[in-house]
């Protein structure tokens, strides 16, 4: 097999030798000695193979890490013996090359994910100190150390490798498993990786939301700078990584650009200059850790609404403003002419007074969307003035100027 350098055996080393000659009587035997220095017996003493040119010395205890050197001499038929030759030395390593990493990716970072079917890469280092890494060994399989997928293949001293043409499973976790075998013929324990499952369901987004504060969601807005957005994604294997978040005109024209948001469900933007009676949306895409991304789900939209409804009139009574009651228990006011052409009036309130400035008698009341309302729990005072004030909230929260 030629000369060696180093030898993974402490017990046992072969040695081969030619070019003796001798022309007159003819060669008689061979000796061959073992020792840590050229020409040295320290290790095995001068043993005669007869004519043999090769040996095989067997039960040594020889020590890793050391280097030991092969002599020979040769004895003639009339008693003369030979100078001693000596090999060149070989160093005895039997220790096993020792992993240092693997990665289940090409790259120099670990992965835990992959949507892509066909392919699986992987990268690694090992170290070996005496002789140094002769090749490298990669297998794949579904199980730790397993080789069911590919069975044991060579690269060289390539420390990664790409294999296309696979044929994987959604939901199954892949192991990668590399050896390494030193100069000396010691292979290594399996280098294992934590194992790399593939995804190919994409996420979801459930929901995306305009909100301001905590309200949950509106449908408009009274503010032209500032708004919260809100949304729900989910995945079910890999998990979230990142959303993506724009937003925008309803008819497309981009107010905030595409925008990564990392382990947030919430982005209130500011700055805005939104104007009024425009609707605006929010759209959210979401990326799994597998790098699936999402269909893009947008909000229903907030329109914008910064200006107060119209203040109509208020009638003490239903259909005619009244000027006397002779009931001290019991007013009814109506009212008419409100309006709000953007968000719509959202509810009205109600209040009486002693003056048009005063709300003492009866404080501003929630009627809903009714336009006139009798309130029969009064103590009223005989020949005393009272005041019914309304005002109009819109879906925005605007509220109108009060009307008497």
């Amino acid at each position: 097999n030629g000369d060696i350098l180093f030898s993974a055996s402490n017990t046992v080393i072969s040695s081969s030798w030619n070019g003796f000659s001798d022309d007159a009587s003819g060669l008689q035997s061979y000796e061959y000695a073992i020792g840590t220095e050229p020409g040295e017996t320290n290790i095995l003493d001068w043993l005669n193979v007869g004519l043999s040119i090769n040996a095989v010395a067997e039960n040594l205890s020889l020590v890793n890490g050391t280097e030991y050197y092969i002599s020979v001499r040769a004895t003639d038929i009339a008693g003369n013996t030979s100078t001693i030759v000596t090999s060149n030395g070989f160093i005895v390593d039997t220790e096993a090359p020792l992993g240092v990493f693997i990665y289940d990716n090409s790259s120099e970072e670990d992965q835990d994910w992959t949507n892509i079917d066909n392919e699986l890469s992987a990268n690694w280092a090992f170290e070996d100190l005496l002789s140094g890494i002769a090749s490298y060994q990669y297998a794949i399989g579904t199980n730790e150390g397993t080789t069911n997928i590919i069975s044991w293949t060579e690269t060289g001293l390539e420390t990664s490798f790409e294999s296309p043409s696979l044929s994987l499973q959604g939901g199954v976790t892949y192991f990668i498993s590399v050896r390494a075998i030193d100069v000396a013929g010691n292979t290594s324990a399996p280098l294992i990786s934590d194992g790399i499952t593939l995804d190919l369901e994409k996420p979801v987004v459930l929901e995306v939301l305009e909100t301001h504060g905590n309200v949950n969601e509106i449908d408009y807005t009274n503010q032209t700078d500032t708004l919260t957005i809100r949304w729900v994604g989910e995945d079910d294997l890999s998990g979230l990584e990142k959303y993506e978040v724009w937003f925008g005109n309803e008819d497309g024209t981009t107010l905030v650009d595409w925008t990564e948001i990392i382990e947030q469900n919430e982005w209130t933007l500011n700055n805005l200059d939104l104007e009024h009676a425009n609707q605006y949306v929010a759209k959210v895409k979401a990326t799994d850790n597998a790098g699936n991304e999402s269909l893009i789900l947008s909000s229903d939209g907030v329109l914008v609404d910064i200006e107060s409804p119209i203040a109509g009139i208020v009638l003490d009574g239903v259909d005619n403003d009244e000027e006397f009651t002779s009931n001290l228990n019991t007013l009814i006011i109506s009212w008419q002419g409100f309006m709000d052409d953007v968000s719509g009036i959202e509810f009205f309130e109600y209040a009486i007074g002693s003056s048009p400035e005063l709300t003492n008698v009866v404080p501003f009341t929630i009627a809903g969307i009714n336009t006139n309302v009798m309130i029969d729990t009064l103590s009223l005072v005989n020949g005393e003035i009272y005041y019914g004030m309304v005002r109009a909230t819109d879906s925005a929260a605007n509220i109108s100027s009060i009307s008497v």
